[in-house]
């Protein structure tokens, strides 16, 4: 791995040449202009809030802001759409069964273990909603906890994929539930 990220900075250093029609043209590749990201202090970020936001949503850039100074934690603002979009990675699969040992339907959302069941579908799904939604409720209220645990950590995504929905509707898109009922 050691010689891997070694064979990197090296090359990053180095020029690399394209051919294009009538000659080669020459692109450096710096690790400064690659990985190097500019702090907005807490200063700067309080003087120009309408740039910041500006930047972030029209044009479409991540602010990093911060303690500038002391190179502690950082922050950074982006705009709602691109975090939506960013989301959008992370799906769900929710599952519907019979189990004729208890003769009732099982709806599981295995991606942040919610499971319900019921003697009709449409049961099963009340029982699903009202679990899913104290389980939302329990994870942003209690959301300082949770980042501490790993496990629940995972998740964030997911409870943050959700908290984006506007109406039942696009939830119950969000969670494939308009395929199985």
């Amino acid at each position: 791995m050691y010689n891997t990220i070694e064979r990197l900075r090296k090359m990053s250093k180095t020029n690399f040449f394209h051919e294009f029609k009538g000659g080669f043209k020459m692109t450096v590749c710096l690790e400064k202009q690659v990985f190097e990201k500019e702090v907005l202090g807490l200063r700067d970020l309080r003087n120009s809030i309408s740039e910041v936001f500006s930047k972030a949503i029209n044009d479409f850039e991540e602010v990093i802001t911060g303690n500038a100074k002391k190179g502690g934690e950082t922050v950074s603002i982006l705009a709602t759409r691109e975090l939506v979009q960013i989301l959008s990675a992370y799906r769900f699969n929710t599952e519907i069964s019979f189990d004729d040992a208890t003769n009732q339907y099982e709806l599981s959302l295995n991606e942040i273990k919610i499971y319900a069941s019921g003697e009709t579908k449409e049961e099963t799904l009340q029982i699903f909603m009202d679990l899913l939604m104290d389980n939302v409720m329990d994870f942003f209220d209690n959301l300082e906890l949770y980042m501490r645990i790993p496990e629940m950590k995972k998740l964030y995504p997911y409870y943050l994929k959700i908290k984006h929905c506007n109406t039942f509707e696009e939830l119950a898109t969000v969670l494939n539930l308009d395929e199985i009922f």
